[in-house]
């Protein structure tokens, strides 16, 4: 999980367009804050023609980036060497078609309802980014258009919620650590639907992944563990697929709930040792839960409880300790359980 190093491969604006007609203009813009030519990234922006790379020396950049072209902005050395930072506004607005943003540090500082990076359009790739927020969220995503990738940065100590994706927007989240936020690693919402694969989500102070209000997405081959809630929570018409996480250590809560029309597929996990039960259904949550480990939670393996419903095929749900599935009165009848080992 660590950060791309300067000679990595880095996606350009030019792979994603397609061959240039022509032959190739291989334009850098570069800036330093002492020897220019562009003092501010921003103005290295507002010279740049589609295609530009933008090079940025290392030093301290206080200034708000709107990209509104596709340009490539990478830092010259280091993540650490090249510190983007704003206090009372976004510190980066992302909103034009494609676009590349590498081994920069960007920081969001001061109160208010802000975001460090806003992404409303088209595919912008973070890549080898650390980032971080006092206000709103690290990274939002949201309109239909946008669809960023974001791949193997450090995503932390945001006042809330680490990357929240909603409004129908989609995303690929990948290799990403996500820890330390003021609220859930991630939140998705309004019919969004990112892909989210292979991240370390852990010690935030809500969920680690929190889904509701119409939201979908895809959690597979993720790491899950330490968060002060659930590792992940589906509720009010929340609907995503949950496929060979591992989940666990939650120290004050359990492994997965689905409550409130929460549904989900939960397919092939392994979930254990967390302080409650590793599955919890309740209050017309319906998930359908199959093939998976559940194993050495303190309470429950599954524990469905007033008025949920489930599907449950196929798991292995020993060694918990009070039991392996719990299905009260009331949920009795609206619960399938077929093939299911439990001690």
């Amino acid at each position: 999980g660590g950060l791309p190093a300067l000679g990595d491969s880095i996606v350009s604006v030019e792979g994603l367009m397609g061959a240039p007609q022509g032959p190739p203009v291989d334009t850098i813009l570069r800036v330093n804050q002492h020897e220019g030519p562009f003092m501010k990234i921003q103005d290295a922006i507002r010279a740049a023609k589609v295609g530009d790379k933008i090079l940025v020396a290392p030093g301290r950049y206080q200034e708000t980036i709107r990209i509104d072209r596709p340009v490539e902005i990478m830092g010259d050395g280091h993540v650490t060497d090249v510190i983007v930072e704003s206090s009372g506004k976004d510190t980066l607005v992302f909103e034009t078609d494609f676009g590349v943003i590498a081994r920069i540090t960007l920081r969001q500082r001061g109160t208010g309802f802000w975001n460090c990076i806003d992404c409303v359009a088209g595919q912008l790739n973070l890549e080898g980014c650390d980032v971080s927020s006092q206000s709103l969220t690290c990274i939002s995503v949201h309109k239909k258009e946008a669809r960023p990738r974001i791949w193997r940065n450090r995503i932390h100590d945001c006042g809330g919620v680490g990357i929240y994706v909603y409004d129908s927007a989609s995303a690929t989240i990948e290799d990403n650590d996500i820890y330390n936020n003021g609220q859930s690693g991630i939140e998705i919402s309004e019919g969004a639907n990112p892909e989210i694969s292979f991240n370390r989500i852990r010690d935030n102070s809500q969920h680690g992944v929190l889904v509701h209000d119409n939201g979908k997405g895809e959690l597979r081959d993720n790491e899950i563990f330490k968060n002060n809630l659930a590792g992940i929570e589906v509720r009010e018409s929340g609907n995503p697929k949950i496929v060979r996480n591992k989940i666990y250590q939650h120290e004050s809560s359990g492994g997965i709930y689905i409550h409130h029309y929460g549904r989900a597929m939960i397919e092939k996990n392994d979930i254990y040792r967390n302080s409650l039960s590793g599955v919890t259904v309740w209050k017309s949550g319906k998930p359908i839960c199959k093939q998976n480990r559940i194993s050495r939670n303190g309470e429950y393996g599954i524990h469905v409880k007033d008025g949920g419903w489930g599907t449950f095929e196929e798991n292995d749900v020993r060694s918990n300790g009070r039991g392996g599935l719990l299905v009260t009165l009331e949920s009795q009848l609206k619960v399938v359980q077929e093939r299911n080992l439990i001690d």
